[in-house]
């Protein structure tokens, strides 16, 4: 295997990705945006978070399904960027859709499959939340995490987890069992039918309902309207509101974290092929 990238090369190869989904959202009149960490190193560092390792990309729901249909329907002509999810690859290990380039190979460091993902950039939809603000938060976090949990569970070998605590070792056990009869597939199939909550068009706030533990209830206009930005000499799209995003997730999102935490936080590492 070949050398791994340094963080740095890896914000390289990764505008060429970028630069890929660019120009298929031109093509094809579809409104996307960068998002969370990628959207602050813009407001922030003028380009990448300096020790960031990835890039994040979000689309409205109706934008979402318009790229993932082209990507899906001119699959071939995309080669070497491949829109890499449970639908593509068995093994896949998530709900969120990464938009690879498989001339790169990514070696998962937490046990999970790579499913042969690549060098890649996240796609986040956003779906609708209705019409109250945090109306339905702890119940929908309340799933997320333990839906999470158990897809953890349904990946991993290790029967009792690498928690200190005895206790939580020995609950384990059961959502283990639990998890490997029911199979990966069947928890991430649990996001796709949260998502469908709430009417999209009749909703004011929408929020990513497939990833992580927490949601956020977003404006849904917030992200009806981007403007083009160059970031690190590529262009792409911010959302006109970025700064009510950005407050509405992270609050101060101006002042970097302590130094000790300004480290990459993805289990991965990335090879050239």
């Amino acid at each position: 295997m070949n050398r791994e990238l340094s963080l740095e090369e890896v914000h390289k190869e990764t505008l060429n990705v970028l630069k890929k989904i660019d120009e298929i959202c031109e093509h094809n009149d579809i409104k996307y945006s960068i998002m969370y960490g990628t959207l602050i190193g813009y407001m922030r560092h003028n380009g990448f978070i300096p020790w960031d390792d990835d890039m994040d990309v979000c689309m409205l729901r109706p934008e979402y399904d318009k790229f993932v249909a082209y990507c899906n329907e001119h699959e071939e002509e995309l080669y070497p960027f491949k829109l890499m999810s449970k639908y593509t690859a068995d093994d896949y290990p998530f709900n969120l859709q990464r938009f690879c380039d498989t001339r790169f190979k990514m070696v998962k460091t937490d046990g999970l499959s790579d499913a042969g993902m690549g060098l890649f950039i996240d796609i986040y939809p956003l779906d609708a939340l209705g019409n109250v603000k945090n109306g339905a938060k702890k119940q929908i976090e309340k799933k997320k995490t333990f839906w999470m949990q158990c897809v953890g569970c349904a990946q991993s070998k290790n029967i009792m987890g690498t928690n200190k605590s005895f206790v939580k070792r020995l609950l384990r056990f059961p959502v283990y069992l639990y998890s490997h009869m029911k199979g990966t597939k069947y928890f991430l199939d649990k996001f796709d039918k949260l998502t469908n909550s709430y009417s999209y068009e009749d909703s004011k706030y929408v929020g990513d309902l497939i990833w992580d533990n927490c949601v956020t209830y977003y404006e849904k206009e917030w992200f009806e309207d981007v403007e083009d930005i160059i970031f690190e000499g590529v262009k792409t799209k911010i959302p006109v509101q970025t700064k009510k995003v950005l407050e509405e997730e992270y609050g101060d999102y101006m002042t970097p974290p302590p130094e000790e935490e300004r480290v990459p936080y993805h289990e991965y590492i990335i090879y050239r092929k």
